[in-house]
């Protein structure tokens, strides 16, 4: 280049598979070698189909053991495998768990403290409570996304339980405002949650009492009205009342009787296992219930219970069956499983885990594996059934985790619960027919909802380096969205626009169809693969959709 003179300089890339990050330095030379200027840039690559679990297991050693194991049918050439991991400890031993929490995109206040639990992170504790107070509305409520107008006084009290769980202090100043406002909702002065179903307002109040009895000294008579009725009363509650009762000064021994023996009439022995029997009363979605996180919360009661001490083995055998191919179903399952199994090693490791290897043998080989919680060996599977058998020779109980894993491509969309349609219309085109750098794309989204829920979240994919509008930059908001903003059938809680995913959050998405909208301009040219289109209710995830997209080809100048 001439000086003064400035010219765009572009390069045609591949980029290659299994890739998740590209690093790039850029040099300006003069003719004698002399190195001018120089840039580095670090690029994040994102999957178009992303490699998942679709069967595994987690269980401690007792006995050889054979699985028959496959991949889906579809599944990508040679990206099926059979992963092993044996470990002296389940503490070692929850790597589907781990890797749930790391690969989780979400991220309101309660799934920051989630994986804040879940990863073992004194960072990410860290962010939370500096970001904490700017997440308090006026009352004191925590707020999922520090933008909404109102907070939740369900998810105060998540976050000051699990606070206390995970020996984790809240700042004075946020600590304070947040007991006040739990305080005024049990008082009637603060309201709390807009959305809410059917007569949940004593499950509420027991489970603000049990966040604030963990912070507070509380008298028996204050607390005495919410034990009425317990039979009625959900399995989560009648926990959240045990724990209640436990920590208030002058309690009624035969309400404690009475609560006892009514929780023991909700448990079931299946085999060497004791579970929850009431899979459809656990505690409703829509205030953070779940079966997974029920259990996982009877479990963290139970080991200070003295009358459960024999029962802990089947207890802890039953929850770790639940997981579904390698954690369980929801963020706050997965996060106090983390707490569960930091005591459980306690309970159900005695006998020292020394002097053998586990033996891992199929029709196509024979591998070794060291029960020390670090290394982990691998099979390829295909689509056709394989028996796979597991002994060990050494002296103690391993834990022992597996999962098959393959990479499906999404051909056809998928329902469950939900149903997606996304068309893509160009609005702004330099050469019609073609897409081309500088169009604009305007992207409909049409969700048809089986049912009512709360915080669902949509999440689209973008060609890589596209700008969405609607964020206030110069006049992309009147270019692009003509009147149309967001979504046009509900309350649309919270967005966020990336250079390469949109996603809408929808505190309450009844059930019928629901419009979303969101647009963009393509600021790079190139050949895209465009991962799915998927909207899922956040704490119901078995209720989801996925839609498959097309490559998305962009021009330079039109041709």
């Amino acid at each position: 280049m001439a000086s003064g003179e400035t010219k765009v300089v572009f390069w045609d890339l591949t980029v290659p598979e299994n890739t998740t990050k590209r690093k790039f330095r850029l040099e300006v030379s003069a003719p004698n070698g002399t190195v001018l200027d120089q840039m580095s840039v670090e690029q994040k690559v994102l999957p178009v189909d992303t490699e998942r679990v679709y069967q595994a297991g987690l269980f401690l050693y007792e006995s050889p053991i054979k699985e028959s194991v496959r991949v889906p049918e579809g599944s990508a050439p040679n990206s099926g495998k059979m992963v092993w991991k044996a470990s002296p400890t389940i503490l070692t031993s929850l790597t589907g768990i781990q890797t749930y929490f790391q690969n989780y995109p979400y991220y309101c206040m309660e799934q920051r403290v989630s994986k804040a639990i879940g990863l073992k992170s004194e960072a990410l504790w860290s962010e939370v409570s500096n970001d904490l107070n700017s997440f308090l509305d006026y009352d004191g409520l925590v707020k999922y996304f520090a933008r909404m107008e109102h907070g939740s006084e369900i998810l105060t009290a998540y976050v000051l339980t699990s606070a206390s769980l995970a020996n984790q202090k809240i700042p004075e100043d946020s600590l304070g405002r947040m007991i006040a406002g739990l305080q005024g909702y049990l008082e009637g002065r603060v309201s709390g949650e807009r959305y809410k179903f059917g007569a949940d307002s004593v499950v509420r109040k027991i489970i603000v009492w049990e966040a604030l009895t963990r912070y507070q000294t509380y008298e028996w008579e204050q607390v005495r009205p919410i034990f009425d009725g317990m039979e009625f009363l959900p399995t989560a509650s009648l926990i959240d009342l045990a724990e209640i009762w436990g920590r208030v000064d002058g309690g009624d021994s035969s309400v404690k009787s009475r609560l006892t023996s009514t929780l023991r009439s909700r448990l079931n022995i299946q085999g060497s296992e004791l579970v929850v029997a009431d899979s459809g009363f656990t505690n409703p979605w829509w205030i953070l219930g779940s079966r997974d996180y029920t259990m996982a919360k009877l479990l963290l009661w139970a080991f200070a219970e003295p009358s459960y001490k024999k029962d802990m083995p089947r207890l802890i055998k039953g929850f770790v069956k639940m997981q579904k191919r390698g954690s369980y179903d929801t963020t706050l399952g997965n996060a106090y499983s983390i707490l569960v199994f930091d005591r459980v090693s306690k309970l159900l490791e005695s006998e020292k885990v020394t002097g053998g290897k586990l033996k891992i043998q199929s029709a196509k080989e024979t591998l070794n594996l060291e029960p020390n919680g670090k290394q982990t060996v691998s099979q390829s599977i295909g689509t056709t059934p394989e028996s796979v058998s597991v002994s060990y020779d050494g002296k103690g109980k391993p834990w022992v985790e597996w999962s098959v894993n393959s990479i499906l491509p999404l051909k056809a969309p998928i329902s469950s619960g939900y149903r997606l349609k996304r068309t893509f219309e160009p609005i702004q085109v330099a050469k019609p027919g073609v897409l081309s750098k500088g169009d604009t794309v305007r992207v409909t989204i049409e969700i048809q909802a089986d049912s009512d829920k709360t915080w669902v979240v949509v999440e689209d994919p973008i060609p890589p380096g596209s700008l969405p509008l609607g964020r206030g930059f110069g006049r992309e908001s009147i270019i692009s969205q003509e009147g149309k903003t967001g979504d046009s059938s509900y309350y649309l809680s919270f967005e966020e626009k990336t250079l390469s995913q949109y996603r809408a959050y929808f505190e309450y998405l009844p059930k019928g169809t629901h419009t979303l909208e969101h647009s963009f301009r393509l600021n790079h040219s190139g050949s895209f693969k465009m991962p799915a289109t998927r909207v899922e209710a956040m704490y119901s995830p078995e209720t989801h959709a996925e839609w498959p997209n097309e490559t998305v080809r962009i021009s330079e100048n039109g041709y």
